[in-house]
């Protein structure tokens, strides 16, 4: 099984950040940041704009490249179930809607109660570097 290529987004707005509800395996159901799978012939960067103007719809400016993360997940056999190659970038909602709490499927949640929406080690990871990218430190 190959990597699947895909992007992720950390939407910052003040002191908040986006998550989603997951649509779709793995993990459906379960609070994540918004992202997906890149469409063949899809830039990396088109893909993370695209994924979540679908899935909360709105408009963001990316602003760098967090990190390429591996979401590697194994059955109960242990064999591969998936693999995904995931670029994330952070972003700032780029008009009014951005300052709404909730965002079609997802809402605008305070970064200091992420402790309550079960997301994995590397969701807080990679929020936390794009934290550290926007304030310049």
């Amino acid at each position: 099984m190959s990597p699947v290529p895909a992007a992720g987004v950390i939407v910052l707005s003040g002191r908040h950040v986006l998550l989603i509800r997951r649509g779709t395996p793995p993990n459906l159901g379960a609070w994540s940041l918004p992202g997906g799978r890149i469409q063949p012939g899809e830039t990396v960067r088109a893909a993370a704009l695209r994924e979540v103007r679908e899935e909360t719809g709105l408009a963001v400016r990316l602003r760098g490249l967090v990190d390429v993360v591996d979401l590697i997940g194994h059955g109960p056999d242990g064999t591969l179930a998936y693999h995904y190659l995931v670029a994330d970038f952070w972003a700032e909602a780029a008009d009014a809607a951005g300052r709404r709490r909730r965002c079609g499927r997802g809402a605008l949640v305070r970064r200091r109660s992420l402790d309550t929406y079960a997301l994995t080690p590397e969701i807080l990871r990679v929020i936390a570097t794009a934290q550290r990218l926007r304030d310049g430190s």
